[in-house]
């Protein structure tokens, strides 16, 4: 088997930065048992030009500081969910930052309200760059957080 690239070893959850989107730390899942990620909605509308609008609350308890973006949609696709139930979703591309590795990344959008993850992280957003240990979490050292400059 040839050398390869060393991979970054990550827990099961950590903490993640999605530059493109100006939000600078969000705890993560990932999950090797599903091939693609998502990011909880709490609004998602399909516009007529390919792109759609969707807002991340970024409070999740409170809900009180959220995000409105408009992005181009890269791709629908039926997708079933871990209960069984089949719809179509919408996915973006954007960067993510996890540990060392920063790439770009395909997620659904979809309303992830009633689970404990606001971001799910799945195969492809992971290979060939994380080897995640199941019995671990927060390996990863966590993305800076700006404080606001004062006057």
């Amino acid at each position: 088997m040839p050398d390869s690239v060393p991979l970054t070893i990550a827990g099961w959850r950590e903490k993640a930065a999605f530059p493109d989107w100006h939000v600078r730390r969000m705890t993560v899942k990932l999950d090797t048992g599903a091939a693609t990620g998502a990011i909880d909605c709490a609004e998602i509308d399909d516009l007529d030009d390919g792109r759609v609008r969707f807002v991340i609350r970024l409070h999740r308890r409170t809900g009180d500081v959220s995000r409105e973006f408009v992005h181009d949609i890269t791709r629908r696709q039926r997708v079933r969910s871990a209960s069984g139930h089949g719809a179509e979703r919408l996915f973006v591309e954007t960067r993510l930052r996890l540990g060392p590795v920063e790439r770009t990344v395909e997620l659904s959008l979809v309303s992830r309200h009633k689970m404990l993850h606001r971001v799910l992280l799945g195969r492809r957003a992971l290979a060939g760059a994380i080897l995640v240990d199941s019995g671990r979490e927060f390996l990863l050292p966590r993305p800076p957080f700006k404080k606001k400059k004062r006057p």
